[in-house]
């Protein structure tokens, strides 16, 4: 067993990015070895700004033993009816290098070595089982050493010798030891050695490793820690000293914290201060400013920031005062630039400012951001109407969406993009803005997270909200842009997963369907949206938009412990009335733990109803697939709510109005036909306005009486019959039946044992 290193020595890596390049060297690495058959104890990986690597511990010198098995002929068909070879086998054999001439006339299969007969099912064949070499580890270092650096992906590569060979910074060089030897080959333009370096700033000097078990302790001494966790402690361990010595707390994330960990091969800290007087400064700025722009990390007292700082810098601290003053010469000029531009800022009205976003771009084929605003306002219109009853309430929605997109034409938005909202309800509170609707400016933009996501406290916020990102949504969308896979270069798969945040948080009654066209009508009207040419239709747009919706509200939901088809069964109703849907999801919950047996026969007929109008029916007759298209004849565009596939679950459109429906009574010639139409045209007003006030205890009791009158009917009527009216009439009623059931829910998606 021996220990090998592999170091590459690379130009200062980017710190924000060596978070993913330890990620995936976690991830392909091991890969990489099982596919050489190198056989380890354990890895450890080597990343700092300066030099990515490994070291496997007790590797043994020798791959792994492999065979590879390769399948012949049947045994039927490598010897003829005399039993002599057939040329089906001669080939088998010569392809795996066996020349059957050089052995005796009389030698049988099983004598070869390495072929033997298998049995597979009721057939015998030949196989050659091929014992691969077992190379010393040695030999293979290039080929192992080449992929490595290979398999990396990076957004942005640079060459240095050859424009073929590309990687994240150039490579200046590369170790590979095997316990105390230099394995020693030429790859990219470099030779392997045993030198490394150590420290660029206090031993930048070649450093030779004499064995693998010393490097570690060497470049240590030469002020390098090459074990991201090892410095990750360091750095935790030196804030919580000082926390507790101090009795503060540090302002510090883990995606923050993960910068720290790779800007620094050598982490010590220093503490620091800055003028009390620009505590008057909002504390996201001064957050902002410590951690954005310098990297320093804050310091609370309490729920306070205080003007004290925390600074990680390179290796050994010689004179603490000079870096402590030089530290706060720095944050404090950072300060006043700050301060003076929110003073000048401050003396323009928001309110001026809103004509002022038509010089700045929402996006190239989208308009400015002036449009976007007068687009938020119309739709934050349009659903105070639906929502909201009080008139002051309303008033505040408007105006802060009118003012929502403000501070983007402020200098401190421009000198710090990440804090509109934030400076906007600072500006509004100083020039004396109502609270509600200064919160409301910065609240449009929650939730900012969708990990440990904060909401806005008031209707003002959610209403801007939901209608800046139903905006942003359907504009892209429109010239064609959409989610697709991994892909998201505009934030649209973050947007509406935060639109359905807010919609689950606050258990909104929306449509989302009728506002979304609302919003594509406003893309459309010149009025608002004057150099915008929409080229999707919105058919198209509403079914993607349902794909992910229906996706993410299920993974969702099934987080909070809900049965995936009891989710399935009213996924329409969510995308519809999201409100009304979770609380029906919440009472098919109770009723299933109560009377679990009276939900499976209701679910059972359902799944009957469905079986026999969209099986038995309708495959029989030609459907157009379009949205909002007419059928092939009259009698077919009755059917105009049909399943669609999303995400390969078959969910029913929503049925607004069953009107379109028309049954003839004068084709019954039974009077069950009449008992299940004369109960449903006496019931049917109670039961729906029981679905709308939410009492779903009345509107059960109306499925489960219908649930007898429809076994009824099956048991009574034949619906298939000759009679082509009759049966489409009969389709029909039952069609109605249906529909009318999943007003309340699709029990049809429902599974029982």
């Amino acid at each position: 067993m021996r220990n090998l290193l592999v170091e590459i020595g690379v130009e200062d890596l980017p710190a924000s990015q060596c978070k993913d390049i330890y990620n995936q060297m976690m991830d392909f690495l091991p890969k990489i070895l099982s596919e050489y058959r190198l056989v380890y104890k354990d890895i450890d990986y080597i990343l700092t700004n300066r030099r990515i690597g490994f070291i496997l511990n007790n590797v043994n010198e020798y791959q792994e033993r492999s065979f590879i098995e390769k399948k012949g002929p049947p045994v039927n068909k490598a010897f003829d009816v005399n039993g002599n070879v057939t040329n089906e086998l001669v080939g088998f054999l010569k392809n795996v290098g066996i020349d059957l001439n050089s052995f005796n006339r009389d030698i049988s299969i099983e004598q070869i070595e390495g072929l033997e007969i298998k049995r597979i099912g009721d057939k015998e064949y030949i196989f050659y089982k091929l014992e691969q070499e077992s190379k010393n580890i040695k030999d293979i270092l290039p080929d192992i050493v080449n992929k490595f650096i290979s398999s990396f992906r990076f957004e942005k590569t640079m060459y240095w010798y050859d424009k073929k060979v590309r990687f994240i910074r150039p490579i200046r060089w590369i170790v590979v030891m095997l316990d105390n030897e230099s394995i020693e080959f030429d790859i990219l333009n470099l030779k392997t050695s045993n030198s490394t370096y150590g420290h660029r700033i206090f031993s930048n000097k070649v450093l030779r490793i004499r064995d693998v078990s010393k490097y570690t302790e060497i470049l240590r001494e030469a002020g390098v820690i090459i074990f991201a966790d090892e410095r990750r402690n360091i750095i935790l361990d030196s804030i919580s000293k000082y926390e507790l010595k101090n009795d503060l707390k540090a302002v510090i994330y883990d995606e923050f914290l993960d910068l720290l960990v790779y800007m620094y091969e050598y982490p010590v800290l220093v503490d620091s201060n800055f003028n009390e007087d620009y505590l008057d400064l909002p504390d996201e700025i001064i957050i902002n400013v410590l951690i954005n722009q310098q990297k320093f990390i804050p310091l609370k007292k309490g729920d306070n920031i205080i003007n004290s700082f925390l600074v990680f810098k390179e290796g050994i601290v010689e004179d603490k005062e000079i870096l402590s003053y030089n530290y706060r010469k720095v944050v404090e000029a950072r300060f006043r630039d700050s301060l003076h531009l929110l003073e000048e800022d401050e003396k323009v009205p928001l309110a001026s400012r809103v004509p002022k976003l038509k010089n700045i771009s929402f996006y190239e084929k989208l308009g400015s951001l002036y449009d976007k605003t007068m687009r938020i306002k119309n739709i934050a219109i349009y659903l105070s109407d639906l929502l909201i009853e009080d008139a002051r309430i309303k008033d505040s929605i408007i105006k802060a969406a009118h003012l929502c997109k403000a501070d983007r034409d402020t200098k401190i938005v421009f000198e710090f993009p990440n804090l509109q909202g934030v400076i906007g309800r600072y500006i509004a509170l100083r020039q004396g803005e109502d609270q509600i609707v200064a919160n409301a400016i910065y609240e449009h933009y929650l939730p900012d997270s969708l990990e440990n996501p904060k909401f806005p406290s008031d209707y003002p916020g959610i209403i801007v909200g939901i209608a800046d990102r139903i905006d942003t949504l359907i504009a892209f969308y429109s010239i064609g842009f959409r989610i697709s896979g991994s892909k998201d270069p505009f934030g649209l798969k973050r947007t509406f997963a935060q639109l359905i945040l807010l919609l689950h948080n606050f258990r909104l009654p929306i449509n989302l369907e009728s506002i979304f066209r609302y919003s594509y009508n406003l893309l459309k009207d010149k009025n608002y949206s004057d150099k915008i040419e929409v080229t999707v239709p919105f058919s198209t747009i509403i079914r993607d938009l349902k794909e992910f919706f229906f996706n993410r509200v299920e993974d969702n939901l099934k987080l909070e412990s809900y049965r995936y088809d009891f989710i399935r069964s009213v996924l329409h109703i969510l995308f519809c009335r999201y409100k009304q849907g979770i609380e029906i999801l919440e009472f098919i919950n109770d009723i299933f733990n109560k009377d679990d047996e009276t939900l499976k026969n209701v679910a059972l007929l359902s799944k009957r109803l469905k079986n026999i109008i969209f099986n038995d029916y309708f495959r029989n007759i030609k459907v157009k697939s379009e949205f909002d298209s007419d059928f092939d004849s009259d009698s077919d565009s009755i059917f105009k709510y049909l399943y669609r596939k999303y995400n390969n679950i078959d969910i029913i459109d929503y049925p607004e109005n069953l009107d379109f429906i028309k049954i003839d009574k004068q084709l019954f010639d039974n009077n069950t036909e009449f008992e299940l139409i004369n109960f449903v045209e006496n019931n049917k007003e109670l039961y729906l306005s029981n679905i709308s006030k939410g009492k779903y205890e009345e509107a059960f009791e109306f499925i489960k009486n219908l649930a007898k009158y429809v076994d009824n009917y099956f048991t009574n009527v034949m619906i298939m019959v000759e009679d082509k009216q009759k049966r489409l009439n009969r389709i029909l009623t039952l069609y109605y039946v249906f529909l009318l059931t999943t007003k309340f829910a699709d029990f049809s998606q429902l599974s029982f044992k």
